[in-house]
């Protein structure tokens, strides 16, 4: 997992965040670590590389392959009332596993 934005949601409401990253395309669900956010898949679109990267072999390691291509989830983010002001973990879902945790935080005000 690459990157969450925005990096925040308000408390009591519902917001859209996009998440990036390789081998997030077959992302089924969020985890939290508070667990009463809910998150509602949204879109799945599949990135095309771009500049420099376009031609570039992705090899990071000899023998480990190619990097995966990169993709973005978008997800409808709900925090309910009673959740603590402050950062929070999020990690994408897949049936490969879970990612490592980018951090989100969440407020009172927008």
């Amino acid at each position: 997992l690459i990157v969450a934005s925005p990096a925040g949601a308000q408390i009591g409401q519902s917001t859209e965040i996009t998440l990036v990253g390789g081998e997030v395309a077959s992302a089924d669900s969020l985890l939290f670590s508070d667990p009463r956010i809910k998150a509602e898949l949204v879109k799945v679109t599949m990135l095309e590389p771009t500049g420099k990267d376009k031609d570039k072999d992705k090899t990071k390691n000899p023998g480990m392959g190619k990097a995966p291509p990169t993709s973005e989830v978008k997800f409808k983010v709900s925090v309910p009332a009673g959740v603590i002001p402050g950062p929070i973990d999020v990690r994408v879902v897949t049936p490969g596993g879970v990612s490592n945790p980018r951090t989100i935080v969440v407020s009172e005000t927008p």
